[in-house]
């Protein structure tokens, strides 16, 4: 079986587990977009190192013209 295929097992699957019916006219394009969550989970999962995140990264020149702007 293709991994297209298991994909669409599996949203089916869901819909089933969640008691949606789903219109026939309508599943390709929510099937598009489970297919597209699947991709932004995958990136949410993966690991990445400590020092890869903004909140650490310090730049004296940004930090110098903040403190010229408020004196």
């Amino acid at each position: 079986m293709t991994e297209a295929a298991d994909i669409e097992k599996e949203f089916d699957a869901l819909a089933r587990r969640a008691g949606l019916t789903i219109a026939t006219e309508r599943r390709e394009t929510l099937l598009d977009g489970y297919r597209d969550l699947r991709v932004m989970i995958a990136r949410l999962h993966r690991t990445r190192p400590a020092d890869s995140g903004t909140a650490f990264v310090f730049s004296p020149e940004i930090l110098q013209r903040s403190q010229r702007k408020h004196k």
